[in-house]
């Protein structure tokens, strides 16, 4: 039995070495591709230039769907943010306001299955 539990001990030690040096190359070939990609985007970035600071203006009036535009930019800018500088958001949609407060059949569905599976509502 001693001579099993050997043989166990090694396959174990030599399949979780073979499990995290194949981890190890793939983490050091996915830093090479992010290190490639990078210096790939850098001209890229370098020919953009800056835009010229707009003097600030009055405040606007409302967007006819009740949307500030400063709003919209502000969001709009975030998103950049986090999408990188490369990002270029094609279309901004304005979901109606009753559009969005209905809530979802699914939603209902839920709390429909909630309160009548809760203690003392009856079932």
């Amino acid at each position: 039995m001693g001579v099993q539990i050997g043989e166990a001990i090694t396959l174990t030690l030599i399949g979780m070495g073979v499990v995290f040096s194949s981890l190890v190359v793939l983490y050091l070939v996915m830093v090479l591709i992010a290190r490639l990609v990078g210096r790939a985007a850098k001209p890229a970035e370098a020919a953009v230039e800056p835009k010229a600071a707009k003097a600030p203006q009055a405040p606007h009036a409302p967007h006819a769907q009740g949307i500030d535009p400063e709003v919209v930019a502000a969001i709009s800018a975030a998103v950049r943010a986090g999408c990188g500088p490369g990002a270029r958001p094609r279309t901004i949609r304005i979901v109606d306001k009753i559009e969005s407060s209905r809530p979802a059949v699914w939603a209902l569905a839920g709390r429909q299955t909630q309160m009548t599976t809760r203690p003392g509502s009856g079932r």
